[in-house]
C-alpha cells in the first residue's frame, strides 16, 4: 500500500559501491516532511520528546511495511 511505497522510497539498496567488500548495503534517507497524506494514513507528525522528527516519521513508515516487501527489494 501507500505506507510501503513511502518506506521503500526511503530505504534502497546502495548502488554507489560504498559498501563494496563489506557485502550488501542500504541507503536510507528519512522523509523531509510529514504531509497530509502521511498523517491521513496514520503517521503521527509530532515525535515523542527527545526524538527527531525525520527519524520518527521513518520509523513509523518502516513499522507499517510488511516484511515481504523488503525481500522484493
Amino acid at each position: 500500500g501507500r505506507m510501503a511505497a513511502r518506506a521503500t522510497s526511503c530505504v534502497n539498496p546502495d548502488r554507489t559501491g560504498a559498501g563494496s567488500g563489506a557485502g550488501a548495503s542500504i541507503a536510507v534517507e528519512a522523509p523531509h516532511e510529514c504531509d497530509a497524506g502521511m498523517q491521513r494514513d496514520g503517521v503521527a507528525a509530532v515525535p515523542p520528546t527527545g526524538r527527531g522528527e525525520r527519524s520518527w516519521w521513518l520509523v513509523q513508515l518502516v513499522e507499517a511495511t510488511p516484511l515481504g516487501i523488503w525481500q522484493e527489494q
